[in-house]
């Protein structure tokens, strides 16, 4: 994961106390008691003592839900984060950095996961 970090913003990487790393649960309850299952969640702390959550989906077809889902996963790792303690005044929620991995080679095939559909 430290390389992943250190590759996507090799000059913010200087910010990250990649001792603090750690691999969190992805599994969420949805409010109907339905499970969801994220493919990985990761937090560390900034040299600022800011929280850093990263939340990592990996998709390998088409799915022109995936922007949903991946801010619903954001929503629930925050959540979650927030759930042993809950917030009180003044706290701050971690900063989050949602990120989607695909393997395709042809920008025209990632493009089709973003397009709208309309008429």
């Amino acid at each position: 994961m430290e390389g992943l970090v250190r590759a996507l913003a090799p000059r913010r990487d200087r910010l990250v106390d990649f001792a603090s790393l750690s691999r969190l649960p992805a599994e969420y309850v949805t409010s109907q008691q339905a499970p969801r299952y994220g493919d990985m969640l990761w937090e560390c702390r900034l040299r600022t003592g800011a929280v850093l959550l990263i939340v990592i989906e990996f998709q390998s077809t088409v799915d022109h839900d995936m922007p949903l889902r991946l801010f619903e996963y954001t929503a629930r790792a925050l959540r979650e984060w927030a759930r042993p303690s809950g917030l009180g005044a003044g706290d701050r929620i971690p900063l989050v950095l949602p990120l989607l991995v695909w393997p395709w080679t042809s920008r025209a095939t990632g493009q089709r996961i973003w397009r709208r559909p309309g008429p």
